[in-house]
């Protein structure tokens, strides 16, 4: 009887361990608020369709990695759903130049830019400035998003 505890015990460390381990994976990969939406309720699809950052309703939203996405309309989210990495910001919605700059912060889904097909948030107007002025940066945030993504 005492084995058999024992064992159940085991089964139920490991599975506690591989769900925090699988939640530690996916933490911070995205950027979100405290309620778990991402880009502050921004609909992604919006700046490519619309050239403008537009609202999204909790009415059409959709889970993906790990977070909530909302959009303006089921069309927006369709598209969405059948292409995330088409539509979500790069970085996950963290600021692009504090990444070039070796600095994880949240960006603004008012300040942004959609260089060469993605779409790029800033924390202000001056880091989207630098962004443009400095093509170096691109790379220094994609080396720097790679050691920082889960953390």
């Amino acid at each position: 009887m005492k084995q058999k505890i024992l064992k159940l015990r085991r089964i139920l460390l490991m599975a506690i361990l591989g769900t925090a381990i699988s939640a530690a994976l996916t933490a911070g990969e995205i950027n979100t608020d405290r309620n778990n939406t991402a880009i502050k309720g921004y609909d992604p699809v919006s700046y490519f369709l619309e050239s403008d950052a537009r609202k999204g309703s909790s009415k059409y939203s959709l889970e993906w990695k790990g977070a909530t996405w909302y959009f303006s309309t089921d069309e927006n989210r369709s598209l969405f759903a059948s292409n995330p990495e088409k539509y979500a910001p790069r970085f996950g919605g963290y600021c692009a130049n504090g990444l070039s700059d070796r600095h994880k912060i949240g960006g603004n889904p008012q300040i942004w830019l959609i260089q060469e097909g993605e779409l790029f948030f800033f924390f202000s107007r001056r880091g989207r400035s630098a962004w443009i002025d400095d093509s170096s940066k691109k790379l220094a945030a994609e080396s720097y998003w790679k050691l920082v993504q889960f953390q």
